[in-house]
């Protein structure tokens, strides 16, 4: 598809106790292994498979969440983007809790990380993977953490590499 891709739902208001499974592609913005975009809350759900889009706001469960992300993971598959790409969200304007993803994240453009490319408030959750991008702000956990504590959590199983902004937890 173009844009607001997802296994389940282009856009959605709110997504619990789902999954999805096979490769999800998209060739504009909002791009996730469940949906594109989520306007509420996302809890208990997963992905399997790679995640792929051209542009930006990419995640292998979500390319944008404007709620919180809890007891919720991404496996089987790297996720590819241009900015705003994640492991398991492009962009998260809340917190994410208890979540993992496990798979490579590589991004061209700014705001990259293992689990959420932009975001705040994150805890109990980890990452497994190698994240890469050719810009700023990469990390091995979150690409940019906008406001808020990294509580309990970890990343293993691969490198982090970008240009400037880089870090094994966060690149700020």
């Amino acid at each position: 598809g173009a844009g607001y891709v997802g296994g389940l739902a282009g856009k959605s208001s709110t997504i619990t106790n789902s999954y999805s499974e096979g490769n999800v592609v998209g060739t504009k913005t909002y791009v996730g292994g469940l949906a594109g975009y989520v306007s509420g809350n996302v809890l208990k759900s997963f992905s399997k498979g790679i995640v792929s889009g051209d542009s930006s706001y990419v995640g292998g469960i979500l390319g944008y969440v404007y709620g919180r992300i809890d007891s919720s993971y991404h496996v089987g598959g790297d996720v590819i983007g241009a900015g705003y790409v994640g492991g398991l969200v492009g962009y998260v304007s809340s917190s994410i809790s208890s979540s993992y993803s496990e798979g490579n994240v590589v991004g061209i453009k700014t705001y990259v990380g293992g689990l959420a490319g932009y975001g705040r408030d994150i805890s109990k959750s980890y990452v497994k993977g190698s994240v890469r991008s050719d810009s700023n702000f990469v990390g091995g956990v979150v690409g940019y953490d906008s406001d808020g504590p990294i509580d309990s959590c970890y990343h293993i199983g691969g490198g982090v590499s970008g240009a400037d902004y880089v870090g094994g937890l966060a690149g700020k």
